[in-house]
């Protein structure tokens, strides 16, 4: 048994070296990426500014979000109208797709998670400072949840906790990688063999 134990203690470091390697990369999704460009041309093809100024039409929006979401979501794609260059209009956007309750005749539980996640996306590109990029990708690892992604939407909060440490985030990210992450969940042994051995199962 001595024999495995090099062996286990190595697997382990292998995983936390994955981990920390992971968390210094800034978060890249290609296909996350293709769903941002594919809304925001819907955004800009179907949505036009109203006349009021962008900040105005998002401070409307974020009173919106709690009692109606879906007018919420509105009012930010107008604002993303308005101004597509302000990564407030986008994650505040994501954020209200996130809150609306999908029709259940319809197939809007994936259109809003996709839809979601690609604001939010464009909304972490589109930011220019840490608190708003860490902001962006808490709601991206929100979204990814949604989609069932679950190792990027780990890799959304790990890089949001990077920029930003924030409690919420971190007690998510938490839970997350606790019921979905890497990990070592089982192994056997074979001590008696001229040769011996471990079988190790991972998570992924």
């Amino acid at each position: 048994m001595r024999a495995l134990q090099p062996l286990l203690i190595g697997l382990f470091l292998l995983a936390g070296l994955s981990f920390a390697s992971a968390q210094e990369r800034p978060f890249v999704h290609k296909g996350v990426a293709k769903d941002a460009e594919r809304y925001e041309t819907y955004l800009r093809e179907t949505w036009r500014p109203d006349g009021r100024k962008a900040a105005d039409v998002r401070q409307a929006a974020e009173k919106q979000l709690g009692p109606d979401p879906r007018a919420a979501s509105r009012s930010f794609a107008i604002a993303v109208a308005t101004d597509a260059k302000s990564p407030e209009n986008w994650i505040g956007l994501a954020k209200a797709l996130l809150a609306i309750t999908p029709d259940p005749n319809k197939s809007e539980s994936y259109d809003l998670a996709v839809n979601a996640s690609g604001a939010a996306y464009r909304g972490y590109t589109l930011a220019q400072d840490a608190a708003m990029k860490a902001r962006a990708l808490a709601v991206l690892g929100e979204a990814m949840q949604w989609r069932s992604y679950w190792r990027p939407a780990i890799d959304a909060l790990k890089a949001s906790l990077a920029l930003v440490d924030d409690a919420h985030v971190r007690d998510a990210y938490e839970k997350l990688r606790a019921e979905r992450g890497f990990r070592m969940t089982d192994y056997s042994t074979d001590g008696d063999a001229a040769s011996p051995r471990v079988c190790v199962q991972f998570s992924e």
